[in-house]
């Protein structure tokens, strides 16, 4: 990935019934090749994230399959970048376990927003803020609730 400049974005669809108190599973990177892992926390760019948000893992049982997504920037210019799934369990009870489907990674074609904010919202228009992640400008989509991706109002940071 040492040719990816913005970072990735990475998506799967996924679904689970573990044990909700004692059977998680997450999501880790390593920059080193496998060395050294690092668990993938939430950064406010995520969707359908981790479930425990005070363990940073899924638990319990999903209601069928989810489509999960996360912006990760820690992977520009990175040549050994990896990606895993961890699972940990008890043992005690015994349940389906976790299911990865359709996984992706996908380069960031630009900067991705951060320390988003909106405000004045009214019926017609809403004021729209943020910082970009690099140097590089960032640009913001957004319609109406269910709009498909391209078909949305942009605007651009520069």
């Amino acid at each position: 990935m040492s040719s990816v400049m913005m970072g990735v974005e990475l998506k799967f669809a996924m679904q689970y019934e573990t044990e909700a108190c004692c059977d998680e599973t997450w999501v880790e990177v390593s920059l080193d090749g496998g060395v050294t892992w690092n668990k993938v926390t939430a950064n406010g760019s995520e969707q359908n994230w981790y479930n425990d948000t005070s363990n940073d893992w899924w638990d319990g049982a999903s209601t069928g399959w989810q489509m999960r997504s996360i912006l990760i920037s820690s992977v520009a210019g990175q040549s050994a970048v990896q990606f895993r799934f961890a699972f940990s369990s008890d043992g005690s009870v015994i349940r389906e376990g976790v299911a990865i489907d359709n996984f992706e990674i996908n380069e960031l074609l630009c900067s991705y927003p951060v320390s988003l904010a909106i405000s004045n919202i009214g019926k017609n228009s809403a004021d729209i803020s943020w910082t970009s992640s690099s140097s590089n400008p960032s640009i913001v989509e957004w319609g109406e609730t269910g709009f498909v991706q391209g078909t949305g109002s942009f605007a651009h940071n520069t």
